[in-house]
């Protein structure tokens, strides 16, 4: 817990910093007047999806593993709080400023939950399976040509890796994986609970404190949101909270001055969809941005839109070309490169067809049992896919269907609703029909599941009132009292003395050595995973591919 402390700390301060240089920067390319900076978390996010783009490119290059990375990227930040280190001093702690007590308590109680569950050792299936191995190439290797040949999961290549593997700092001899999801969760709660500290300091207690409060609750309660994100190296919630933010900051788009808060969106937007493909849904807010500047004869806007997402889709595009010979893995389409280090098509349509065939049941890694699934009609695999939700997440899509019922009785509040407001609403709804479709497991689907009911939640509620400051105080002290529980019991059952000073991460298992082609491989046993296991790791042999060259950066063909 120690040094995820320290650790976060100082991912924070390297964010938020990256995130003031980059705010300015954008001030000026956009020549806004804007003067007040957005929220500290705003600006971290901000920093975490520019630094996220400049490693992308980096890694294609170099290992980010080491020091030299962590220098490049570093120094200038020393530089900026040299040259204006009393002014960062003063930003830095304005959003820390006149939270209220009890706000404040709920967060310190969220915090130190997150630091107990995140210290614990990770047992979940994917950091297992893939996360680790692929994190631990980035640290290691520039991008491999045909990583996906050792392990078709390999072949994901999400820049949320290469985040991971430059803030993992297992140089200083530490071996976690989760240091960059404790921080990027911290961002998180510190901006909802000061969304309810806003509300509780208003005279006139807003309702939509309660909106904001129902939001944390569904964050904690589901498992699949902040408690497995502090626990994996999963990228699925961190692409939600970006997406989250796209809608936010286009919902409010006159508040830090159009132009500026539309960039902020495009970033957020694509930063989340290189990050996990299962957002993709949330890029139709692009052509609406550009649509608008452009009618505005913002041509200048519409380069500098144009050329980010070029810039920003690069890096992931090249990694997974590289690694596994296609732009969009695991889909076989577009096939536009005959790299003789491709992953064979039939192959990556089984895998792409796997996850779809998942999101209903469970279900065989073959073709056949993967068909069986994909061919049942809807009304057969849905009550199968029901059974399988937790009650957390049966409750989050009994809210998703009870918000549009409400809709619908209320359709005359819906039709006056804004542009902006019509254009997240259809995003997100468009959101839904592709998750459905996709792959309906709802941690792939929470990045629009969530706004439709908080969208109908606003539109409905935004001008009542709460009576009474008891009543407003109580909605707060009820999450604190759970929250507290729930650390207490982690701490009575899933806690060692270990934990106070570092995570204890990823458990070592079984395995062997194995020579393959003058090269040692690690080989886990039957009932383990890769895990954290020393790369090169395979299952089962070497019998699928062979070395394209004499050392492993040149990569992996198909044998």
């Amino acid at each position: 817990m120690f040094w995820t402390l320290i650790i976060s700390a100082y991912i924070s301060y390297l964010c938020w910093t990256w995130g003031v240089i980059s705010w300015n920067l954008l001030k000026k390319m956009t020549g806004s007047q804007y003067t007040a900076l957005p929220h500290f978390s705003i600006l971290s996010f901000l920093g975490f999806c520019v630094l996220t783009s400049l490693l992308g490119f980096l890694s294609i290059f170099i290992p980010l593993g080491g020091i030299i990375p962590q220098l490049l990227l570093g120094i200038p930040v020393v530089l900026a709080w040299v040259y204006k280190g009393k002014q960062f001093k003063l930003l830095f702690i304005q959003d820390f400023k006149d939270m209220a007590t009890p706000a404040i308590l709920l967060l310190a109680s969220c915090l130190l939950m997150i630091l107990v569950v995140g210290s614990w050792k990770i047992v979940h299936p994917d950091t297992l399976g893939y996360h680790a191995q692929t994190i631990q190439w980035i640290e290691k290797y520039k991008a491999v040509p045909g990583l996906v040949h050792l392990q078709v999961r390999y072949g994901y290549q999400g820049l949320w890796y290469v985040s991971a593997a430059f803030f993992s700092f297992r140089f200083t001899g530490l071996h976690a994986v989760t240091f960059i999801n404790t921080a990027i969760l911290a961002w998180y709660l510190f901006f909802v609970t000061g969304r309810i500290s806003r509300a509780l300091l208003e005279k006139e207690k807003s309702f939509l404190l309660i909106g904001w409060i129902l939001l944390l609750g569904i964050s904690l309660i589901s498992y699949t949101q902040v408690r497995l994100t502090a626990a994996s190296a999963s990228p699925d919630f961190i692409a939600v909270l970006l997406t989250w933010l796209s809608f936010y900051l286009f919902f409010l788009a006159d508040k830090y001055n159009n132009s500026l808060s539309l960039v902020l969106v495009s970033i957020f937007s694509i930063t989340a969809v290189v990050i996990k493909l299962s957002v993709l849904p949330v890029l139709l807010l692009l052509p609406v941005i550009l649509y608008v500047r452009l009618r505005r004869k913002d041509f200048r806007m519409g380069i500098i839109l144009l050329l980010m997402a070029v810039m920003m889709f690069i890096p992931f595009l090249s990694r997974n070309i590289i690694s596994s010979g296609y732009p969009v893995f695991p889909s076989p389409i577009p096939d536009l490169f005959n790299t003789d280090w491709k992953y064979d098509p039939g192959l990556t349509s089984l895998e792409k067809d796997y996850i779809s065939a998942y999101g209903r049941m469970p279900v065989d890694h073959s073709r056949e049992a993967i068909d069986r699934v994909l061919h049942k009609q809807t009304g057969e695999w849905i009550p199968v896919w029901w059974n399988n939700r937790s009650l957390a997440d049966r409750s989050i899509i009994i809210l998703l269907i009870f918000a549009v019922a409400v809709m619908l009785l209320k359709s005359r509040i819906f039709f006056k609703i804004s542009k902006r407001k019509a254009v997240v609403l259809f995003t997100a709804i468009a959101g839904i029909i592709f998750w459905w479709l996709q792959a309906p497991d709802p941690r792939f689907g929470f990045a629009f599941i969530i706004p439709v009911p908080a969208i109908v939640f606003y539109e409905v509620f935004q001008h009542k009132k709460i009576k009474g400051k008891s009543i407003a105080l109580l909605l707060v002290i009820g999450p604190l009292a759970l929250v507290l529980s729930y650390t207490a019991y982690r701490l009575v059952n899933f806690f060692s003395p270990r934990q106070l000073l570092e995570p204890v991460g990823i458990v070592e298992g079984k395995f062997k050595e194995i020579d393959c082609y003058q090269v040692k491989f690690t080989v886990p046993a039957p009932e383990n995973s890769c895990g954290d296991a020393p790369v090169p790791c395979v299952y089962g042999d070497c019998s699928q591919f062979i070395l394209r060259g004499s050392s492993l950066d040149e990569g992996f063909r198909a044998k």
